[in-house]
């Protein structure tokens, strides 16, 4: 990686995780939980390409209605707007298809074995989820390498360990 970059991306990493360790004071674990969310999603944003968005909330299939049909509440999701319904709107918060999701972003305070086993569940029940898209499949709509499947990238941001 480029060292000027680099620099650059180090210090944008150290600035977020003293904001998150200041958010400590904060007694509400729920607001305090959602501030370091916050704060990861915007550390990333700029990594993303223009037509990935992020927001938080729930994956949804188009099997159904059930729990089954449901991942349960994501902290980052990221996804494409090119792959999204005419006409839907998201805001922060929401039900997203799982076509459009390209990434899942886990955010732990500390990691701990038991956060990983938690993680490992949240990242099977989306990996359950169902989608209309075939792994592989030449009519995937999101601008993403070939064969690189059709389920989001599960993934877990520690602040400690």
């Amino acid at each position: 990686m480029n060292p000027t970059l680099r620099a650059a991306l180090v210090a944008e990493v150290t600035r977020a995780l003293a904001t998150a360790n200041a958010v400590d004071r904060i007694d509400h674990l729920g607001t305090r939980g959602r501030v370091r969310e916050v704060l990861v999603a915007e550390l990333f944003r700029p990594l993303f390409p223009p037509s990935f968005e992020i927001m938080t909330g729930v994956l949804v299939d188009h099997a159904g209605d059930s729990a089954q049909n449901q991942s349960g509440q994501e902290d980052i999701l990221v996804y494409s707007r090119e792959v999204l319904p005419g006409g839907m709107r998201l805001e922060e918060t929401g039900l997203l298809p799982i076509e459009a999701c390209v990434a899942v972003i886990e955010v732990k305070s500390t990691l701990t074995a038991a956060g990983v086993r938690q993680s490992i569940e949240h990242a099977r029940r989306v990996k359950a989820l169902r989608t209309v898209y075939e792994k592989g499949a030449k009519n995937w709509p999101i601008p993403w390498p070939q064969g690189a499947g059709v389920y989001p990238i599960y993934n877990v941001f520690a602040l400690k360990t």
